[in-house]
């Protein structure tokens, strides 16, 4: 099985079969998903609210014929989007950082003499 994410390609000439720094792929990771879920949580909270007239509807541009209404379920499904995009992202980061966790150098060789 290739270590997928844990070693550069060959085609990196520079970089070939090193290993990938772990906070490399983790930091943009964490922060997308920080931010896709904060959103879509937002826009789901919000769209039905606005609907019910307890927060501001968004102003709506005439020309383009838009419609409260649509405006709203856009939100709400634009909101549902993108909320399971950064929830899938986090729970990826989090399969990632406990792959690529360091193993214990204590817990990984047995004690001299402790079994015997």
């Amino acid at each position: 099985m290739y270590p997928w994410g844990q070693v550069f390609p060959r085609w990196t000439l520079v970089l070939s079969r090193r290993r990938v720094p772990r906070l490399l792929p983790l930091i943009p990771a964490w922060l997308t998903a920080f931010g896709l879920s904060v959103y879509g949580v937002f826009l789901v909270i919000y769209a039905p609210l606005a609907a019910l007239g307890v927060l501001p509807a968004p102003e709506l541009d005439a020309d383009l014929g838009a419609t409260l209404c649509g405006t709203l379920w856009l939100a709400a499904f634009g909101g549902m989007a993108s909320g399971g995009l950064g929830f899938a992202l986090l729970a990826a980061a989090r399969s990632y950082c406990a792959r690529t966790r360091p193993a214990c150098a204590t817990a990984a060789t047995p004690e001299a003499g402790r079994f015997g």
